[in-house]
């Protein structure tokens, strides 16, 4: 069993580099993305939306470096573990940041399918009227 709270030097150095190493793979993703944003807060349609750019990916790679970490299924050793807690960070962040565009395009198409529903049915009553 890990014990996060241990006294051991070297153990609270692992933790350092492995959240450094989550947080590095999450910059990474963002960089490699090329959506280095800072946080902003933009209007649409009336409704607010939180923008988090980067600092949105470093969080989501320091979970997922632990996490890897923590059930053992990268290698415990230090070196690998650290270039594991690296590339977790990154490849979870392209999950869920492709995770999350596949349903925003999923929400554009239902309400584009809608709008073009919605002219055509005017078009349709209009051309019945014309009649």
């Amino acid at each position: 069993m890990i014990n996060l709270f241990s006294s051991s030097i070297l153990e609270q150095t692992s933790y350092t580099i492995i959240f450094l190493a989550g947080a590095l793979g999450g910059f990474l993703h963002s960089a490699y993305t090329r959506r280095l944003m800072l946080p902003r807060v933009k209007r649409v349609d009336g409704e607010t939306i939180i923008v988090l750019g980067f600092l949105g990916d470093i969080p989501l790679g320091v979970v997922a470096a632990f996490f890897v970490w923590a059930t053992g299924l990268g290698n415990p050793d230090p070196p690998q573990s650290y270039a594991i807690a690296l590339v977790s960070g990154f490849t979870a962040t392209q999950i869920f940041s492709g995770f999350m565009n596949s349903r925003a395009s999923r929400h554009v198409n239902n309400v584009l399918t809608e709008e073009i529903t919605t002219s055509l049915q005017e078009d349709q009553e209009q051309g019945e009227q014309e009649d």
